[in-house]
């Protein structure tokens, strides 16, 4: 990665920290817990998407519904 890419890199451990802090075993983490922090903060609205959700910029991107394919991936 480039240099100007670090914040970008550091804002997001920052963001999983909240869900996975440092003094946590990874070891205890489901699929079910990274499932649902990769929702909750691909739900967070971001300032280079004009404050639209990961999601939304995808779904207007591809026309996929990712949150149907999402559940889908928890149910299994």
């Amino acid at each position: 990665y480039s240099s100007w890419e670090r914040g970008q890199n550091e804002n997001a451990n920052g963001l999983l920290r909240q869900y996975f802090p440092k003094a946590m075993e990874l070891i205890d983490v489901t699929i079910k817990d990274v499932f649902r922090a990769v929702d909750k903060l691909n739900n967070r609205p971001k300032k280079c998407l004009n404050y639209k959700t990961p999601y939304e910029a995808f779904e207007e991107l591809t026309g996929v519904d990712i949150k149907n394919l999402l559940g889908y991936a928890l149910m299994t």
